[in-house]
């Protein structure tokens, strides 16, 4: 998963149910989105 495409989906999906949803439908993206969401928070 490229960051660049990351950051766009971050900036996209802001509301938590819809990263729940990301998590769930596509677990790798799910995962670099919650591990990239760690080191942004």
């Amino acid at each position: 998963v490229h960051m660049a495409s990351l950051r766009k989906k971050l900036n996209y999906t802001q509301d938590p149910n819809t990263e729940k949803k990301l998590i769930i439908t596509h677990p790798r993206i799910g995962y670099q989105m919650q591990h990239y969401c760690g080191y942004m928070s």
